[in-house]
């Protein structure tokens, strides 16, 4: 005999029990063990009110728990050790079941979850990385892509984005001003307030050719000199260095301002003195012109030094009215320079006629060889 619990009423029975004290439903020979759940249900119930199992109780016996057969222990275990309940067998079959399942749901969650967690955090890190990367960068594109893409960015994000943005595009307007100009004082003024902005390379290098051009343009020493020290790195440096030498070696030196002056002033007081043979030692082999005469001879020299003097003039006296004009020329051979001169010569002369001229200015232009010769000579009347 077994104490069940009442299918019906759900009080304490004895399975061998007419009918239920309690409630009065018949129970010996009127039960039945569900499959699903084994709990004691009526064998005349369609459907197991504990688990809802649909029951065939044609097919299932109860059988109390103190029919049911012990097994003798086996060697090696407790003597004591009690069976286990085949009632209680399915139940526990069906709880571990149901603790197998919720187990499984909750590692599901959980998973999930982290998934979920990682994903958002790798969300944020790359909209953070993005965010970073055009805030330091100077392409409007760059700032605008961010925009498209990070559409649910974090407000202070995106203004700071549109901000920048909005900088960039005024700079690149004051850049397109800058290159319509071609002022080289707007370039520089651009370069000067954005000094990193993507369009100062070309802007440096529309600078670099306007000084170019300049420099070219005054073709002297100093100006090749003002380019090379502003564009130490220019496109045209190395041509510059060239121009710079050589027109730094036909500078006029005041050494040869010294040869120069001194050559002129013998020539001129060779004419004074009408010392023939020194006039033609200052003289080159062969002159080019001589007072208008190409190719003179010895006697085209000497007879314009005689012409000077008429039969009344007892002295004449030639002066510099200034400084010589001197122009450095390179020579045919190489290393080696002539010398153009021009500048006024002032002419006094004695003479015993009272009335006669007696004051003449004249223009002199000379050219001097690399032998320190005098190959060209000419004397033009300015003023009396």
């Amino acid at each position: 005999m077994s104490i069940i619990k009442c299918p019906e009423c759900g009080d304490k029975v004895s399975d061998r029990a007419k009918t239920c004290p309690h409630c009065g439903v018949a129970i010996a020979g009127q039960l039945t063990i569900c499959p699903d759940c084994g709990e004691v249900i009526l064998k005349d119930v369609g459907q197991c009110p504990y688990c809802h199992c649909i029951i065939n109780g044609a097919e299932l016996t109860y059988v109390p728990p103190v029919q049911q057969e012990h097994r003798q222990p086996e060697r090696g275990h407790e003597a004591d050790k009690p069976d286990t309940p085949p009632e209680e067998q399915p139940r526990k079959k069906i709880k571990n079941i149901y603790a197998v399942v919720i187990v499984s749901v909750v590692l599901a969650l959980i998973v999930v979850l982290l998934g979920l967690y990682f994903y958002q955090t790798a969300l944020r890190q790359n909209e953070q990385h993005a965010y970073e990367n055009a805030m330091l960068s100077a392409e409007p594109a760059v700032l605008q892509n961010f925009l498209d893409v990070y559409t649910d960015a974090p407000s202070q994000h995106a203004d700071s984005i549109k901000m920048r943005l909005d900088r960039l595009r005024q700079i690149d307007r004051e850049w397109a001003k800058a290159l319509a100009s071609g002022r080289r004082d707007e370039l520089a003024n651009y370069v000067k307030r954005y000094p990193g902005n993507i369009h100062v390379t070309e802007a440096n290098l529309k600078i670099d050719s306007i000084d170019w051009q300049t420099a070219l343009s005054e073709n002297t020493p100093e100006a090749f000199k003002i380019y090379i020290d502003e564009h130490p790195d220019g496109a045209n440096v190395p041509e510059a260095r060239d121009r710079y030498d050589q027109l730094d070696a036909l500078r006029v030196t005041p050494e040869d301002q010294a040869k120069v002056a001194q050559l002129m002033k013998n020539y001129l007081n060779a004419l004074a003195q009408r010392d023939e043979n020194g006039l033609m030692v200052l003289m080159a082999s062969p002159v080019k012109q001589y007072m208008g005469v190409d190719m003179p001879t010895r006697e085209d020299v000497a007879g314009h030094m005689r012409n000077l003097f008429e039969a009344d003039v007892t002295a004449v006296d030639f002066r510099p009215a200034g400084e010589w004009e001197i122009k450095k020329l390179p020579a045919q051979q190489e290393g080696h320079y002539n010398y153009a001169v021009s500048g006024e010569v002032e002419e006094r002369i004695d003479r015993s006629e009272p009335d006669k001229e007696r004051f003449v200015v004249y223009k002199l232009t000379a050219e001097i060889n690399f032998r320190d010769k005098l190959s060209m000579v000419s004397m033009q009347r300015v003023a009396k």
